[in-house]
């Protein structure tokens, strides 16, 4: 009988280690060449998505950073050879740094709790950015060459939306875009503005531009 009970309390005792073991948090270190601002309490983020924190941050003699996250394990498939990591603005806390996890291919296979991960060099942040600014610009030149013939062109309505979807692109972006849009692009954008205006002055169709004054006046505000 003592026999039985022993064995029955051993596997109730693995059937409890078993389910908290498959609840813990998965816990891999990150070797990056520079901490790029990151701190122990971060956020590790996957698309959007809070999936783990910064637990410590240790410097190596071989001159690189050893970052320990925590990962839930409800989001052990993120974390693959398929993975990239990066340090970047936090797209969930304004002035914070998180380690963003993408996936360059999906359905890689999964890492293995304590595996050490190197890291990746943050991307440009203006890689993303650049095709919308070019698609800007060309429907900006497009818009003051038509303009004198067609007051309300669709390319007038499209490059308002354009101006709109851009605002909420900046803010996504952190603050690196922020600071190439007031001191590049924008300007540059006023600087042609200001021609087209003193242009429609001369036909009396000063009225015209107000809308899209209006529009990059908000944009200062990004």
């Amino acid at each position: 009988m003592n026999r039985n009970r022993s064995i029955l309390f051993c596997l109730i005792c693995t059937g409890i280690l078993l389910f908290f073991g498959c609840s813990s948090p998965l816990d891999y270190r990150i070797a990056f060449n520079e901490t790029n601002g990151i701190e122990t309490g971060n956020a590790v983020v996957f698309e959007k998505n809070r999936i783990g924190k910064v637990n410590k941050i240790v410097y190596r003699e071989k001159g690189d950073y050893l970052v320990s996250v925590q990962i839930e394990p409800d989001f052990s498939a993120v974390v693959t050879g398929k993975s990239r990591f990066h340090i970047q603005d936090s797209p969930l806390n304004s002035g914070e740094k998180a380690i963003i996890i993408t996936l360059i291919e999906k359905g890689g296979e999964p890492l293995k709790s304590g595996s050490v991960i190197q890291g990746n060099s943050p991307p440009s942040p203006f890689v993303e950015i650049t095709p919308f600014l070019e698609t800007f610009e060309k429907s900006f030149n497009k818009f003051v060459s038509d303009l004198k013939t067609f007051p309300e062109t669709e390319e007038y309505k499209k490059l308002e939306s354009q101006l709109d979807r851009f605002v909420n692109d900046i803010k996504e972006k952190g603050d690196t875009v922020r600071e190439k849009f007031n001191n590049e692009t924008l300007p540059a954008i006023k600087k042609e503005l200001e021609i087209l205006r003193k242009k429609l002055e001369e036909l009396g169709r000063e009225e015209e531009i107000k809308p899209l004054e209006k529009k990059l006046d908000n944009l200062k505000e990004v």
